[in-house]
This record gives C-alpha cells, structure tokens and sequence, in this order.
C-alpha cells in the first residue's frame, strides 16, 4: 500500500464521504476508495482539493507524512530544463 494513500486516508478522516466528494467535485464512491487506501485521487480532483481552503491543509498534511519535515523532495535534473 502506497504510504501517501495510507497518509490521505488518515487526513480525511474528520470530514464527510459527502462533504469531501462535493469539494473535490468527484464521487462519493471515489472518496471511498480514497479512505479505505484502494487507490488514490486523480490530477483533478487533487488540484480541486488544493484550490479549496477547507481540504488543502489535510492534502499537504499527508504529502508531509510522505516526505518528513519539509514538503516538496527534490530530484537532480539530468539535463538542462
């Protein structure tokens, strides 16, 4: 099981299957998934969930459970950009 999927499950524990599907602009049987840690959410609903003020604390909350302390890992570019 993929650890930031373990992570979301666990952020999104205090709200509503509803009230998270609605925000996120998905299905509640989506949200599902997302809480029992089958699968996790696509692009769209990620970045719906970023852009509201309510859900972004517990997307970043997880993505901090994933990488310790300081949010974004960062990678070393094999050629110019």
């Amino acid at each position: 099981m993929n650890a930031f999927l373990r992570a979301l499950a666990v952020e999104l524990k205090p709200f509503s299957t509803a009230n998270i599907a609605r925000r996120a602009k998905t299905t509640e049987r989506a949200v599902e998934n997302w809480r029992q840690a089958r699968n996790g959410p696509t692009w769209q609903p990620v970045a719906t969930m970023l852009n509201d003020p309510v859900l972004r604390p517990a997307i970043l909350a997880a993505a901090k459970r994933v990488n310790g302390q300081g949010g974004i890992r960062k990678h070393k570019s094999k050629g110019k950009l």
